[in-house]
């Protein structure tokens, strides 16, 4: 499938990749010798066994998982987030990813999101009323509509904290497609 070219492309950050690279890495050793003493400490027995598998499943699938799967995306050259002509997409495929076309955008406001270290400038965009909402088909695309809703009340929003792209220039982008529809500042 050819893609259309891209007016704007965000990636992550290479800090922020190596960032990940290496708290995944850390944390899978950590894992990994956890387990291995847990073990050697109290031999193999019933409870030995349940409590690796609670450590591999909560630090594994709640950080080496993810993590890995964001890298991969990035190998690949997946964009976080592109503007395109047609509208938004939260991947690089339309069809599957989480995305709104440029008609269907009703309001798009910036706030700054402070329960984090690092503050965040984030586009929260309200599609119109009426608009269907289909589920993404892959599960980044379900899992960033997930907590962009549990976040922000809406399955659509970027955020700029970790882009490569300054927020002036993602803002000028999104007012060239929303002429009549201003960005809101809170």
């Amino acid at each position: 499938m050819a893609s259309e070219p891209a007016i704007l492309e965000l990636r992550m950050r290479r800090s922020w990749r190596m960032v990940i690279a290496v708290s995944g890495v850390a944390t899978a050793a950590v894992i990994v010798l956890g387990c291995v003493a847990i073990l050697a400490g109290r031999g193999i027995d019933l409870v030995g066994l349940l409590l690796v598998a609670f450590i591999f499943a909560t630090l594994g699938g709640l950080i080496v998982v993810p993590g890995a799967a964001t890298l991969v995306r990035l190998a690949r050259g997946v964009p976080t987030v592109r503007l395109d002509p047609q509208g938004i997409v939260w991947g690089d495929d339309r069809s599957r990813d989480l995305a709104i076309a440029w008609p269907d955008v009703a309001e798009v406001r910036l706030v700054v999101v402070t329960n984090q270290v690092v503050p965040d400038r984030v586009f929260v965009i309200r599609a119109r009323d009426g608009v269907p909402r289909p589920t993404p088909a892959t599960r980044y695309g379900r899992v960033v509509a997930a907590l962009n809703r549990s976040q922000h009340r809406t399955p659509f929003a970027i955020s700029t904290m970790g882009a490569d792209q300054p927020v002036e220039r993602v803002r000028a982008v999104l007012a060239s497609h929303l002429p009549d529809r201003p960005i809101v500042d809170g």
